[in-house]
C-alpha cells in the first residue's frame, strides 16, 4: 500500500476547475436550449430569453470553473492539514 501524504494545492485546484468548466458548459448548453425552447411560448419577440440562452453558454462554464478552482484548493488544503494528523489515504496499486 502507498499513502497520499500531500496534494499539490494549485494543481488540484486547476484539475477540479477543468472538470467543473466542462460540467458548467454542459449545464449551460441545456439551460440555453431550455430558454431558447421557451421562445415559442413567450408571445413576445423573445429577446430576453434569447440573451439568457446565449450568455448561459459563456457564464456557466466560467463561474463553474472559478468555483471549482476555489473549491479544489480548499479541499486540497484541508486534506493536507488532515493527512498530517492521520497519515494520509492508503491506496493499493495493481500491476
Amino acid at each position: 500500500m502507498k499513502r497520499i501524504k500531500r496534494i499539490g494545492v494549485a494543481s488540484f485546484g486547476k484539475t477540479v476547475a477543468f472538470i467543473y468548466f466542462f460540467i458548467g458548459l454542459i449545464i449551460g448548453i441545456f439551460f440555453a436550449a431550455d430558454s431558447l425552447g421557451g421562445l415559442s411560448f413567450s408571445g413576445g419577440d423573445g429577446g430576453f430569453l434569447e440573451a439568457i440562452g446565449v450568455w448561459a453558454i459563456i457564464i456557466f462554464p466560467v463561474c463553474y470553473g472559478i468555483l471549482g478552482f476555489i473549491g479544489g484548493i480548499l479541499i486540497a488544503f484541508l486534506y493536507n492539514t488532515a493527512s498530517k494528523r492521520t497519515g494520509g489515504v492508503e491506496i493499493e496499486f495493481h500491476d
